[in-house]
């Protein structure tokens, strides 16, 4: 649900105006293809409003409707797009440890 992608861009954007595309499938399409595609039986047991299969994709469950509520299952970004361009070495992971002594 939360997920960041890094991409090297070095070679496809350009200094100045660039554009980032993004394709967005339909959440419960997705969902029963993946099913579709799986060589094992995996049952969802979804309840009578709710859309099947998915486990089949990283959304949470409540997107594809309760036992009390209706089923949506949107599809889109949530939160911010950010494209960061940078010249040098990047830095990234770390972790900070201290010892204190005496």
């Amino acid at each position: 649900f939360h997920r960041r992608y890094r991409v090297r861009l070095k070679g496809i954007a350009l200094l100045g105006a660039n554009t980032l595309s993004v394709v967005i499938r339909p959440a419960v399409k997705y969902a029963y293809d993946a099913h579709d595609r799986y060589p094992y039986d995996m049952p969802s047991n979804p309840t009578p409003q709710a859309f099947e299969h998915y486990n089949f994709i990283r959304k949470p469950a409540s997107d594809f409707g309760w036992d009390w509520g209706p089923a949506f299952a949107p599809a889109g970004i949530h939160g911010d797009i950010t494209l960061v361009a940078y010249s040098a070495p990047l830095l990234m992971g770390v972790h900070v440890q201290q010892q204190h002594r005496g």
